[in-house]
């Protein structure tokens, strides 16, 4: 089965099931500028929504994805926290510095321990030996104040990352079917956010999203939408 269906090829499809456009010649070629923005704007986080759910369900897996970070004294709080991409949900194994042979090991204990263990960051400079995710910011933070010698350093690593659609060209993690059966659930919460509970459609919308779940796995969903 294919995955071509585009993000801007889908919310044409749901914004006409909402009636906010009409036929071919409104559809839109970009996702700003338009004088229904409002709707819009719903409309994408509507999907999205409706993607995480599926996420929720266990029918969805993270997909895999490369990131780095380059160390610089004039960083965030000190060249100690560097941020993570758009869609980072864990961090896969510890980051490396390829041309240096160096590695980053996740501090035992987390945050909370470093954070005992460095009360005074400003008494730890040089080479790192640690990472961390800060809690506070959700920034990478390492376990030193970086110097000159470290500055440029660049620090490779992997991480499960959830699809977040944004751009018009951005492609479905699923396949084409199930994306044409999602219309409905993802009109329906279009519907709840832009309206009302009163014009919400729990039958459609459950319909939908069982159909989808279905579509993605073997047996029946963990979890059921609308009445049992």
């Amino acid at each position: 089965m294919a995955k071509t269906t585009t993000f801007l090829s889908a919310v044409n499809q749901t914004l006409k099931r909402a009636s906010v456009i009409q036929g071919s010649t409104a559809e839109l070629t970009s996702f700003t500028g338009h004088a229904n923005q409002t709707d819009i704007d719903l409309m994408l986080d509507s999907w999205n929504e409706v993607i995480a759910d599926l996420y929720t369900l266990d029918v969805l897996k993270e997909e895999i994805a490369e990131g780095s970070f380059t160390i610089s004294t004039s960083g965030t709080d000190s060249g100690r926290e560097y941020s993570v991409p758009a869609g980072f949900i864990r961090m896969r194994g510890d980051p490396i510095n390829q041309e240096n042979s160096f590695i980053l090991r996740h501090f035992d204990g987390g945050f909370d321990a470093m954070r005992e263990q460095r009360m005074d960051p400003d008494d730890f400079t040089g080479q790192p030996s640690f990472w961390v995710i800060s809690p506070v910011s959700d920034n990478i933070r390492i376990d030193t104040t970086p110097t000159s010698d470290e500055n440029g350093d660049v620090y490779g690593y992997t991480y499960d990352q959830r699809v977040n659609l944004a751009a018009t060209t951005d492609t479905f993690p699923i396949d084409d079917a199930v994306v044409d059966v999602l219309q409905n659930a993802v009109w329906q919460w279009w519907v709840l956010k832009r309206k009302s509970a009163a014009d919400f459609n729990e039958a459609l919308y459950s319909r939908s999203m069982v159909n989808a779940t279905h579509m993605l796995r073997d047996g029946p969903p963990k979890r059921m939408y609308g009445a049992a």
